[in-house]
C-alpha cells in the first residue's frame, strides 16, 4: 500500500480482505487445529528400549525357530514328519547406549540402564542386529510331492527371510 493513502482508505482495503478471508474462516480453523495438534507431545514416542533379557525376546535364537518350524511344517497336508535344520551367517548382537565422559585428559564409558519396573535395571538398547540365515534344510515325508515341496519352501522363506535357492527340501526315511 500506498504511504499517502488516508486511515479511512487504509481501513477499507482491511475490512474488505477480511471480508475475503472470512469465507475460509472453516477450513483455515480447521488446518490450524491439525497444526495445532501435531505440535503437542504424544505419550509413548521415542522412549529409549530396555536390552531383552534373553536373545529369544527379539531376535529368536536358531534351535527356537528351528524347532518353531517343525511344529508348523508338520502340520501341513502331506508333509508327515519334518526336521529343519538352519544355519546362521550372523547372529543376534546388541548396541548398548553408553554416556562417554572425559576428565583430566582420561576417558570413561558407562552403560545407560533404565528401571525394568520391577526394581532392576536393563541396560539401553542402541541398536539390535537380528540373527542373518545362510540356508535351511528340511527333511519330510512328503518331500516326493512337487507341492509339499513347494509350500515347504514358501513356509520356510516367509519366516526365515531367505531365497528360495537357499532352502532345501530332502525326503525323510520312514522309520
Amino acid at each position: 500500500m500506498d504511504c499517502n493513502v488516508s486511515k479511512a482508505e487504509r481501513a477499507a482495503w482491511l475490512r474488505e480482505k477480511l471480508r475475503k478471508v472470512e469465507a475460509y474462516k472453516y477450513p483455515l480453523l480447521v488446518l490450524l487445529l491439525g497444526a495445532g495438534l501435531l505440535l503437542l507431545p504424544r505419550e509413548g514416542g521415542a522412549q529409549p528400549t530396555a536390552a531383552p533379557e534373553t536373545a529369544a525376546a527379539t531376535a529368536e535364537e536358531p534351535a527356537a525357530l528351528e524347532a518353531k518350524l517343525e511344529n508348523l511344517l508338520s502340520q501341513m497336508e502331506g508333509a508327515g514328519a519334518v526336521q529343519v535344520v538352519l544355519t546362521l551367517e550372523k547372529s543376534a548382537s546388541y548396541t548398548y547406549q553408553t554416556d562417554r565422559e572425559t576428565r583430566d585428559g582420561e576417558e570413561r564409558r558407562e552403560t545407560v540402564l533404565v528401571s525394568d519396573g520391577a526394581g532392576g535395571e536393563a541396560p539401553v538398547t542402541q541398536e539390535t542386529a537380528y540373527p542373518v540365515y545362510q540356508g535351511a534344510v528340511v527333511a519330510c515325508q512328503g518331500a516326493d510331492s512337487a507341492q509339499v515341496r513347494l509350500d515347504i519352501v514358501r513356509a520356510v522363506a516367509s519366516l526365515t527371510g531367505l531365497s528360495s535357492d537357499r532352502i532345501t527340501v530332502i525326503k525323510l526315511k520312514r522309520s
